[in-house]
């Protein structure tokens, strides 16, 4: 008999928001068990690139996240504050707001400010290095890159209860 699984989605960097997303998932027969609840990361990927998109979003649901994605600067503003997500990948140069314009929403933004943000960006010299660390990125990796530089990015800048 199949398994119905139902786990939820937690916005654990802010304890006190009770906010969750909730998924089914039925398992076939015979599959081992799943935990009745499990707390699942929400990653933003924004790049307008769509093979960076789909290299780095099947590295992190590989690794068990849940991922989002944004293809301009204008749609990753959005996305971030409308989803909540508990750190986001952002590339510097993308049509519409740059990165960096990005970066300075989010910070001025009270829904926002705290999200981790690790750039991911050909924009890899040292003035581009501190601009986006001044902006408030908790990392910065030049592209091209190795993708376990991305996993362990995110695993090391997720918010402790989410890791």
């Amino acid at each position: 008999m199949p398994t119905l699984f139902i786990y939820a989605t937690r916005y654990l960097r802010r304890p006190a928001c009770d906010a969750m997303r909730l998924r089914m998932i039925v398992t076939p027969p015979g599959s081992p068990p799943i935990p009745k609840v499990a707390i699942v990361t929400m990653i933003l990927v924004a790049d307008d690139d769509q093979s960076t998109r789909d290299l780095i979003g099947a590295l992190l649901r590989k690794a068990g996240h849940e991922v989002i994605e944004a293809v301009d600067g204008d749609f990753a503003y959005m996305q971030a504050t409308v989803s909540k997500p508990d750190l986001i990948i952002l590339d510097i140069m993308m049509p519409g707001l740059d990165g960096w314009e990005v970066m300075t929403r989010l910070r001025n933004d009270p829904e926002t400010w705290e999200i981790p943000v690790v750039v991911l960006s050909a924009k890899s010299g040292l003035e581009e290095v501190s601009k986006s660390i001044s902006l408030g990125a908790v990392e910065v990796i030049s592209k091209p890159c190795e993708p376990a530089q991305i996993v362990n990015a995110v695993r090391a800048n997720l918010p402790t209860a989410s890791r």
